[in-house]
């Protein structure tokens, strides 16, 4: 069995570094509702999908 998760970056207006947010689907909305969940209203410049996540479970 495997788990598969996406990583997405986020960059705020100011200089900084990016906010990494993780979701269990392939979805942008997704991503920007956890975001805001987490941090609140913040001023978004990006939104970029980093990395797919698999997780396999299976013992061999």
């Amino acid at each position: 069995m495997k788990q598969e998760s996406w990583e997405w970056e986020v960059r705020s207006m100011q200089e900084g570094d990016p906010y990494v947010v993780h979701t269990t689907k392939d979805d942008a909305l997704q991503a920007m509702t956890n975001f805001t969940e987490t941090w609140g209203q913040v001023s978004i410049y990006s939104l970029r999908k980093t990395a797919k996540i698999i997780r396999y479970e299976d013992a061999i």
